[in-house]
């Protein structure tokens, strides 16, 4: 959820589809591939601009690799609920906004919420 709060990716098809090969860390790219998107387009977030963003996905990484030692397996994810690719987390999201006083929120919300940030912040767009 967070890498959708930063980004403005959407969800389902787009942030939980990520895989390892599409993170850059030495480039300090994301990208998504043309034709992957909802639009066709693809698009490419500089992870580097974002000190939280760039934090999350190395953690993320060092989460993956952990798993994936006492595993045995390659887990090509990002996100992933103990290397297997997240499909279902509307309960789960239902609960944590209503924990967090804040039900009837959207997952979608965080495109909106994302491109404001950005644009507060004078990050370069094109955003999504």
């Amino acid at each position: 959820m967070e890498f959708a709060y930063l980004t403005g990716w959407r969800l389902k098809s787009e942030v939980l589809a990520l895989q390892w090969w599409q993170v850059d860390f030495d480039g300090g790219m994301v990208r998504l591939e043309p034709g992957s998107t909802k639009n066709a387009d693809g698009r490419v977030f500089p992870f580097a601009a974002l000190p939280a963003l760039a934090g999350l996905l190395r953690t993320q990484a060092d989460r993956t690799r952990a798993i994936e030692r006492a595993s045995g397996s390659i887990i090509p994810w990002v996100f992933h609920r103990a290397g297997r690719p997240i499909q279902y987390f509307r309960r789960t999201w239902i609960r944590a906004c209503r924990l967090a006083g804040l039900p009837g929120r959207l997952p979608h919300d965080f495109r909106r919420t994302a491109v404001r940030n950005l644009e507060r912040a004078a990050c370069p767009g094109p955003w999504p």
